[in-house]
């Protein structure tokens, strides 16, 4: 049983105060456990802020509706090939700036549609232990590594290396490594 309690009763006059400050220096990342991401996105968007946009759990008609406002899609590999079937297109097709395809031990994809822009960053080799919540913890860290001015595949990197350790543990939330975990495990390879 799945009680969404918050993540469902979001307001546009709460997402308004929220997001009142938000700016081109900021980014927003949203994902499809909660209502109201058009409202959010819109907003972030007309702000000039970078808004990722984590596909999950997918849902095809909410990914349409908040795809005009969005600078970055994530998606894993199975999302990724539902909603360009039900698109009817291909992923370098797709109307936003930038693609991350997670696709779990082979690692994650960045594509950027305008620019055709391809690039393949490995996952870490680990043995897992428990799975949930690693793609969340991946769309955190990414984000916080563009966040920080990264490039994309350093982010890339960052995001998998936090969800390497992350699957290594059993658990969620507690189980998300610390930053200083995760760059001891970049430093060592």
């Amino acid at each position: 049983m799945i009680y969404a309690g918050a993540n469902v009763a979001q307001s546009a006059p709460a997402i308004a105060t929220a997001l009142k400050r938000i700016s081109r220096c900021d980014l927003l990342l949203l994902q499809n456990e909660t209502d109201m991401q058009e409202n959010a996105a819109r907003r972030a968007h007309d702000a000039g802020a970078q808004v990722i946009y984590s596909a999950a759990p997918f849902d095809v008609e909410a990914v349409r509706k908040v795809l005009p406002f969005v600078s970055v899609l994530m998606m894993n590999a199975v999302e990724s090939g539902q909603l360009c079937a039900a698109l009817e297109t291909k992923l370098e097709n797709l109307p936003v700036p930038g693609v991350v395809v997670t696709r779990g031990a082979s690692g994650a994809e960045w594509i950027a549609p305008q620019t055709g822009e391809r690039l393949m960053v490995p996952a870490f080799p680990v043995t897992p232990v428990d799975t949930t919540g690693a793609g969340d913890t991946f769309a955190g860290y990414f984000a916080a590594g563009l966040d920080e001015g990264m490039p994309v595949a350093d982010a890339l990197r960052l995001g998998a290396g936090a969800a390497a350790l992350k699957i290594t543990r059993p658990g969620t939330s507690r189980a998300i490594p610390s930053r200083p975990e995760v760059d001891r495990l970049l430093a060592s390879g």
